[in-house]
C-alpha cells in the first residue's frame, strides 16, 4: 500500500507538469529476474515508477520523451526511451565492472558498453565514483567497453568475457590527449541553415573496407555544425579518417585520406561544400531487350554501403527512356538488364547536377549450343559472367537434350558456372567471338568426368550440416555443395589432384583444406571432419610501440583471401581452422608501408612491428594478372592495393602505380606458382622503376 501510495503520488506531480498523458506499453524479457522497478523519467526530472513482475505494464506518460529504465537486484538492462512503441527491454544477468581512471582526474568520463555480438547496441551508463575509481553495473555478456573524456583519445576494450556475478577489473586506466579535426561546411543558399548539418569523423579503415559494424557504431564520431558552418573533432587518435558532411535535401560533401598525427591540430584546406540534388537521365539503344520486352535499369551508390543501399530500379519507357530526380550527387553503379533478369550492361557513373542525358548502347549477338556431360545431354542452369570487368551476367537454362540459346553483350572471355540436381559446376573461362556473318555462334560446354562423393562429421563422427567447396591448386573453385544432411555427391570435377573445404559458420566448424584425388569412375565415399575453430590473434604497432588502428589485412585461409580490419588499440583477432598453423597476409596500414609475412600461430597474440622506413615501387605497363612475392609469401599483385572498387586506383601516378613496402627482395612473377619471375632489391628510401613489358617478355 506504501508503494501504491508513493506511485500516485510521483504520477500526479508528473501528470500536472507535463499535461495530458498517453499510454505506453513496456515488454520486459526475463530468464533470470522476477521482478524489477521500471522508472520512467522526463527532461525535467519528473518521475513515474511501476513494478514488473512477469506481465506487459502500462504507462500513462504526459507528453514529451521520456526515459524508461529497469531496476532489479542481479540484473541490467539498457535505457529506453518512450518514442519507440511497444516498448520492449531486456533484464540480463548482471555482472560488476571495475576500473580507476588516473588520467584525467578533473574531466568526466563517459562509459559506453555494448555487446560484442550486436545484440546490445552502444549505451551510456551510470557507474559510481569514489576518487579515481568507477565501479559499475553491467550486462554479464561478452562485453566491449568505450571510455571517452573531451580532449582526449577514447580507450577501449573488446570482447571482455563477463560471467553473470563476476567482478570484472579492467585496472589502472590512462587516457591520452588526442588531435583534433576541425573545418566548415557551405551551402549554396543565401541563409543556409548550417546547424541542421551533421558531419561524421569515420576511420579510414572503415571507409575502405566494410569492416565490423559495431566497430564502427563505436569508433565513427558525429557532430552537428554550428549556425556559421564550423565543426570541431577533439581527442581524435592518430590515424586516416574521412569527413563527411551531410544534410536533409542535399548531396553530401566529403574529404578523404584526412591523416592525424598525435597531440596536432588539423584543419580541412577547404569547407565541405553541400550541393543541390542531382537529376541522372538515361537513354537505351535499342529501345527494347533482344525479347522485345522494355529493359530493367537498376542505381545503386557505388563503392557499396554497408547496410546495402536499396537499388532504385524500373523499366524504361517505350522510348527506351529512364530518369531519377532527387539524386545525391556522387558515384552509382548502373546496371541494364533484360526481361530474363540477364544483366546485358554495366558501368560506373558520376551523377551530377546539371550533367547531359546518359546514353548506352548494348550492340549483343547470339550464341546457341549444348551441355554435355560424359557424352550425354545434361540439363541444368547456365551462368555466364563477364570476368575481366563484369559487366555481363546471363543466366538460362539448358533444355533436356542440353541445347541453350541466349544472346551476349560483348565478345571475349565467358566465365561459366553450371547449376546441376545437386551443387554447383565452375568451369574454365571460354573464348566466345560474334561471327562476322551475323550467324548465332556454336558454344559446346563439356562437363568433366570427374565424380566426389562423402559425408562431414564432427569430431564425434555424427553427421554435420555444412558448405563444401572443391579447389584447385591456388585457390580457383572447381565445385561447390550445400550438404544439409552431411553428405554430398558432386559431378563434372576434373579429374585431377584437389583440395576439398568443408566448413559450418554457425557452428563455428571448419575442416581446414583436405588433400584428394579425384577419380572418373565412382568411387568410396570420403569423411570430412569439421572441427571447432581457433582464434588467431595479433596486435599490429609501430618500432616504438604505438598501436597501429585502421589496418586493412590480407590473409589467406583455406585457399581463400579474407579481410579484416585492426582495431584501435591494433588488435586483430580472426578464426582458423585447427588445421593451419601459419597464415601468409599482406597488411596495408594508413600512412605506413606495406607489409608481407607470415603470422606463425601461437596460444599468445604475436606483435607485428611496422616500420616507417619505406622503399618505393613504381609499376609501368602493368597487366591484368601478376604476382607480388617477398620472402616466403605471394599474393596476387591488386591485393597490394587498396579497395579501389573499378575506379581509379589511390596507387596511380604519373609515373605509374606506386608501392610503398617495406625495404627487402621482391619478385614479380606471372604466376602464383612463382613462374617467369623477376626479383627486384627495394632499398630503403629509394624508388625502383619496372618496366612490366620486360618482366613478362
Amino acid at each position: 500500500m506504501r508503494f501504491r501510495t508513493l506511485a500516485t503520488a510521483v504520477f500526479t506531480a508528473a501528470f500536472a507538469t507535463h499535461g495530458y498523458a498517453r499510454s505506453l506499453i513496456v515488454h520486459v524479457a526475463s530468464t533470470s529476474c522476477k521482478a524489477a522497478t521500471l522508472r520512467a523519467v522526463a527532461a525535467d526530472g519528473a518521475a513515474i515508477e511501476h513494478r514488473w513482475t512477469g506481465v506487459d505494464v502500462p504507462f500513462d506518460l504526459p507528453g514529451g520523451v521520456w526515459t524508461i529504465k529497469a531496476d532489479a537486484p542481479g540484473c541490467w538492462a539498457a535505457p529506453a526511451t518512450s518514442d519507440t512503441e511497444p516498448l520492449k527491454m531486456t533484464l540480463w544477468p548482471a555482472a560488476t565492472l571495475r576500473f580507476r581512471i588516473e588520467e584525467p582526474r578533473d574531466i568526466p568520463v563517459e562509459i559506453r558498453v555494448a555487446s560484442a555480438d550486436g545484440t546490445i547496441a552502444p549505451v551510456t551508463i551510470d557507474c559510481a565514483r569514489e576518487d579515481a575509481l568507477r565501479t559499475c553495473s553491467v550486462p554479464a555478456t561478452s562485453l566491449d567497453v568505450r571510455l571517452g573524456a573531451d580532449g582526449f583519445v577514447p580507450h577501449y576494450v573488446w570482447g571482455r568475457d563477463v560471467a553473470p556475478r563476476a567482478r570484472v577489473d579492467l585496472g589502472a586506466i590512462r587516457l591520452m590527449r588526442g588531435a583534433s579535426v576541425s573545418g566548415r561546411v557551405t551551402v549554396p543558399q543565401k541563409q543556409p541553415k548550417l546547424d541542421d548539418v551533421t558531419v561524421q569523423l569515420v576511420p579510414g579503415g572503415l571507409v575502405a573496407f566494410d569492416g565490423d559494424p559495431r566497430r564502427m557504431a563505436l569508433l565513427t564520431q558525429t557532430t552537428k555544425a554550428s549556425r556559421r558552418g564550423f565543426f570541431q573533432f577533439a581527442g581524435v587518435s592518430e590515424g586516416t579518417y574521412k569527413v563527411v558532411a551531410r544534410a536533409n535535401g542535399w548531396s553530401p560533401a566529403a574529404e578523404g585520406d584526412v591523416r592525424v598525427i598525435a597531440g596536432a591540430e588539423v584543419a580541412l584546406p577547404k569547407p565541405l561544400a553541400l550541393s543541390p540534388l542531382a537529376r541522372l537521365d538515361v537513354v537505351v539503344d535499342p529501345v527494347a531487350d533482344p525479347n522485345g520486352k522494355p529493359w530493367r535499369l537498376e542505381l545503386t551508390p557505388y563503392p557499396p554501403t554497408f547496410p546495402p543501399a536499396p537499388a532504385l530500379a524500373s523499366t524504361v519507357s517505350p522510348a527506351g527512356e529512364w530518369s531519377r530526380q532527387q539524386l545525391e550527387a556522387g558515384i552509382y553503379n548502373l546496371t541494364v538488364n533484360d526481361s530474363t533478369g540477364s544483366m546485358l550492361h554495366r558501368q560506373i557513373v558520376e551523377v551530377s547536377e546539371g550533367m547531359p542525358p546518359l546514353r548506352v548502347t548494348i550492340e549483343s549477338f547470339r550464341i546457341r549450343g549444348r551441355v554435355v556431360f560424359r557424352g550425354e545431354p545434361l540439363q541444368c542452369g547456365i551462368w555466364l559472367t563477364q570476368p575481366t570487368n563484369g559487366n555481363g551476367s546471363i543466366r538460362l537454362r539448358s533444355d533436356k537434350d542440353g541445347r541453350f540459346e541466349t544472346v551476349l553483350p560483348e565478345e571475349g572471355l565467358w566465365r561459366i558456372q553450371l547449376a546441376l540436381t545437386k551443387g554447383y559446376a565452375y568451369l574454365p573461362d571460354i573464348d566466345i567471338r560474334r561471327r562476322s556473318d551475323g550467324a548465332p555462334t556454336d558454344v559446346e560446354i563439356v562437363l568433366p568426368s570427374g565424380r566426389i562423393r562423402g559425408k562431414t562429421v564432427d569430431e564425434a563422427g555424427e553427421p554435420a550440416a555444412s558448405s563444401v567447396r572443391i579447389l584447385r591448386d591456388g585457390g580457383a573453385y572447381l565445385a561447390t555443395i550445400r550438404a544439409e544432411d552431411g553428405t554430398f555427391d558432386l559431378l563434372g570435377v576434373p579429374p585431377i589432384d584437389v583440395m576439398i573445404h568443408a566448413r559450418e559458420l554457425a557452428l563455428d566448424r571448419d575442416s581446414g583444406l583436405v588433400p584428394h584425388h579425384v577419380a572418373e569412375e565412382a568411387e568410396e565415399p570420403i569423411t570430412i571432419v569439421l572441427r571447432k575453430r581457433k582464434k588467431a590473434k595479433a596486435w599490429l604497432s609501430t618500432p616504438d610501440g604505438s598501436p597501429i588502428a585502421g589496418a586493412l589485412v590480407r590473409y589467406i585461409s583455406s585457399g581463400s583471401m579474407k579481410e579484416e580490419v585492426t582495431g584501435p588499440s591494433g588488435e586483430l583477432t580472426f578464426p582458423l581452422p585447427q588445421n593451419e598453423v601459419a597464415v601468409p597476409m599482406v597488411i596495408l596500414p594508413p600512412g605506413l608501408p606495406r607489409k608481407m609475412t607470415t603470422l606463425a600461430i601461437g596460444a599468445e597474440a604475436t606483435e607485428i612491428v611496422i616500420s616507417p622506413i619505406a622503399a618505393r615501387l613504381v609499376l609501368n605497363h602493368t597487366p591484368k594478372s601478376f604476382w607480388i612475392a617477398h620472402e616466403n609469401v605471394i599474393f596476387f599483385g591488386s591485393s597490394l592495393f587498396e579497395p579501389f572498387y573499378g575506379l581509379r586506383p589511390r596507387e596511380a601516378t604519373s609515373a605509374g602505380f606506386l608501392l610503398e613496402v617495406e625495404p627487402g627482395a621482391y619478385a614479380i612473377c606471372a604466376s602464383r606458382a612463382r613462374e617467369q619471375c623477376k626479383t627486384f632489391l627495394l632499398q630503403a628510401g629509394s624508388t625502383t622503376t619496372v618496366d612490366m613489358t620486360e618482366v613478362f617478355r
